[in-house]
């Protein structure tokens, strides 16, 4: 799933480092919970997350198998090839 963030200019460019701790041992999830209510009290960061339905290819093998086979590098190139047909990728 794609990820997308927006907000003002300098979300791009600034970065900070939050360093916490909990009081009593924690699951992961309870601590992100934790996390976002900080940055939304003391930030004043707000979340929302939606689900999105895309529609998407998959690849899968076919009866016979994967037709792949695997070739020598050739001066740092990656050489693929599937049946007849190669494809070179640097």
């Amino acid at each position: 799933m794609e990820s997308q963030s927006s907000g003002p200019g300098w979300l791009a460019t600034e970065r900070f480092d939050i360093q916490g701790q909990a009081v009593t041992p924690t699951t992961e999830a309870a601590f992100r919970v934790m996390l976002h209510a900080l940055l939304a009290e003391r930030f004043h960061l707000e979340f929302h997350r939606q689900t999105k339905e895309q529609s998407v290819y998959v690849l899968v093998l076919g009866k016979n198998g994967a037709k792949f086979h695997e070739s020598a590098a050739e001066g740092g190139t990656v050489v693929a090839s599937v049946g007849s047909q190669s494809t070179t990728k640097k």
